[in-house]
């Protein structure tokens, strides 16, 4: 599944980031593979959402979620 659908207060590990302009940015910040990720806040109109990896908080829109693979 994609970290979209990660329901908020989950941890999931990744699995894989897509390829898409966002690709190496994304795994710079630590989206890696086999690090966890978390779903800390999803704002009301369910774009920007907060999530967690390697300590750090990033606010990143569903376009971008999509494009990163996670496990439960």
């Amino acid at each position: 599944m994609t970290l979209d659908l990660l329901k908020v207060g989950k941890t999931s590990k990744i699995v894989k980031v897509l390829d898409s302009p966002y690709k190496d940015r994304l795994i710079a910040l630590g989206f890696y593979n086999g690090n966890d990720v978390k779903t800390i806040l999803v704002s009301p109109l369910n774009d920007p959402v907060l999530v967690e990896v390697s300590s750090t908080r990033l606010a990143l829109s569903q376009n971008v979620l999509k494009t990163i693979l996670v496990i439960d």
